[in-house]
């Protein structure tokens, strides 16, 4: 196998690799964004003293953007588990 060969196949691969890093990249960057509107919005709440249902109800749509569902049961595990991270859900 000719060193062109080599070299060719591997410029090929870096190009498609810089093609899906920016698509993959600008994923990342909207669910970071999310992320870090629910966490502050969690915590704004918690600290207005609201209970789960309250946070769930008021939060719903922004955690069917973080969580990628809309299966009710499933977001609102999420969101007590959260809150038994940040210590305020025993």
């Amino acid at each position: 196998m000719k060193v062109y060969y080599i070299v060719s196949s591997m410029i090929i691969i870096l190009i498609i690799l810089f093609v899906f890093v920016g698509a993959w990249r600008k994923r990342e960057v909207i669910n970071n964004a999310n992320e870090i509107e629910y966490f502050e919005r969690v915590n704004l709440l918690v600290k207005q003293a609201k209970s789960v249902d309250e946070i769930y109800s008021e939060l719903k749509e922004l955690l069917q953007k973080y969580f990628h569902s809309t299966d009710e049961s499933f977001i609102k595990q999420k969101l007590e588990a959260d809150l038994k991270i940040l210590g305020v859900q025993e």
